[in-house]
């Protein structure tokens, strides 16, 4: 990617962020994005068809490095998910708090559970194999709810629990449900 590209589509999202800081999304116009950016509109237009198109491109960028992690990482297990997706999440806490608000009419927590899914889904598979794949995948979206949960917490919270606190928080509330469950299939 050129230069001159790259910097555009920086300063764009760095003011679409400030925005966001200060105003709802569907308060934010593109003119005056392009004001602050010091760029004219046919540039915006040219990576952007909209403020909701920019915050999707920049929800799906930050998906996708949360993605090229999770492979460098060659992560498979659920606590090393879990614990890639916080490390992410804390190393660039200010745009993943800012997403992940209420103030931002977004979908950025369920993409991320639900790109999650493809690495979880197997633990779960392992640890409630005796239920139906429909079961297991409403298992996952009960857990990965209640992660949100947690996340949203150790957030708001300034993340100042150690990750690996967190890790294994969340992991026991799994073995949790699984003992739960086994339990009530043998009464």
């Amino acid at each position: 990617m050129d230069q001159r590209v790259r910097y555009s589509k920086m300063v764009i999202k760095n003011v679409f962020i400030e925005k966001l800081r200060e105003k709802a999304i569907d308060k934010i116009t593109v003119s005056e994005i392009c004001q602050q950016a010091e760029i004219n509109r046919a540039t915006f237009y040219k990576y952007y068809e909209n403020p909701y198109d920019l915050l999707d491109k920049l929800e799906w960028e930050l998906i996708d490095e949360l993605e090229q992690k999770l492979i460098s990482e060659g992560t498979t297990e659920f606590s090393e998910v879990i614990k890639v997706v916080l490390t992410q999440i804390r190393d660039n806490h200010d745009i993943y708090n800012l997403l992940m608000s209420d103030s931002v009419d977004s979908e950025f927590r369920n993409r991320i559970f639900a790109h999650c899914y493809d690495y979880n889904i197997k633990t779960i598979n392992k640890i409630f194999a005796s239920l139906t794949e429909e079961k297991r995948e409403w298992i996952y979206y009960f857990i990965a709810e209640g992660c949100n949960g947690i996340l949203t917490r150790w957030l708001m919270s300034g993340m100042t629990m150690p990750i690996d606190e967190v890790v294994d928080f969340t992991r026991n509330i799994v073995m949790s449900i699984n003992i739960g469950y086994n339990r009530s299939l043998q009464r």
